[in-house]
């Protein structure tokens, strides 16, 4: 969480452009940050657009109610209106292009929703800041407002067309979650380990895989957990406390009052009645 005692260090180029009243882009802001490892922003309820590529370095970020880890080639669209904490998560120095529009340029959020970015914040491996720099050299140069209007639809468009790119990308992350949570039934993990990469924060990712399969990953885990517990119960010989142990039940009660709910019986009745069925 948030340190107090931090302080915001950076060093910083920034330019801005004043349109026309009524014009599509009537105020814009460009920059490119250096910041001291020690930087640490929080935003309480901005009423800005912010889009940032990051060059160098990590950043921690937290967006509403999720936590994203923007890395070098990475793209963030930090929306209006909600909470945000960004922070370098390691002791290098960073450094980011960015672009801010406030939330009453319309032209903005309608190009965001439009182009099915509304839900999104972190791209992941873009890795192109050409459209960035053309928007900040254009502000720089106070360019005609026509040219930036056209140049920054074109890098909302752009990062649109890459996240259709990666579609079927994010279907075999789903795929690899799945089996990530397969191969983990027998560690103590945190069901947000599988998920970590995904390049969603976690309600998208538990959105995705429930569509994928029905429920969420910790369910996932879960059911694939007592599927394996039922296997050993009818082929090996394991006491109901071995079995916990040995897929990471904290004890035997949480691995039988596991059992209960998923199957509807204690494992030693579902052992008794298998054996009954197969003699």
């Amino acid at each position: 969480m948030h340190d107090d005692n931090k302080r915001n260090y950076f060093n910083e180029i920034m330019y801005r452009m004043l349109g026309k009243l009524g014009s599509p882009i009537h105020d814009a802001y460009a920059g490119i940050t250096f910041y001291d490892p020690n930087y640490d922003a929080v935003r309480a309820r901005t009423v800005n657009y912010s889009f940032e590529y990051i060059y160098e370095s990590k950043f921690r970020v937290e967006h509403g109610e999720d936590t994203y880890v923007a890395c070098p080639g990475d793209v963030l669209i930090m929306h209006p209106g909600c909470f945000q904490h960004v922070y370098p998560p390691v002791s290098d120095p960073a450094k980011r292009i960015w672009l801010v529009m406030p939330t009453r340029n319309q032209y903005i959020q309608h190009l965001v929703e439009d182009y099915g970015l509304k839900d999104t914040v972190l791209i992941q491996g873009f890795r192109d800041p050409s459209r960035f720099e053309n928007c900040l050299e254009l502000i720089r140069g106070n360019a005609p407002q026509r040219e930036l209007e056209f140049e920054i639809h074109r890098l909302i468009a752009d990062l649109s067309d890459f996240m259709e790119s990666k579609k079927t990308d994010g279907e075999s992350e789903v795929e690899n979650v799945r089996r990530f949570l397969e191969a983990c039934i027998r560690d103590r993990i945190r069901v947000s380990q599988a998920y970590y990469g995904m390049g969603y924060g976690k309600t998208q990712a538990i959105k995705k895989f429930t569509e994928a399969y029905g429920m969420t990953p910790k369910a996932y885990l879960i059911s694939a957990r007592i599927a394996e517990a039922k296997r050993l119960l009818e082929k090996t010989d394991m006491t109901v406390g071995e079995i916990a142990a040995d897929l990471a039940f904290n004890d035997i009660y949480h691995f039988s009052n596991t059992f209960r709910k998923q199957e509807g019986m204690s494992p030693l009745k579902y052992r008794k009645i298998y054996k009954k069925e197969n003699i």
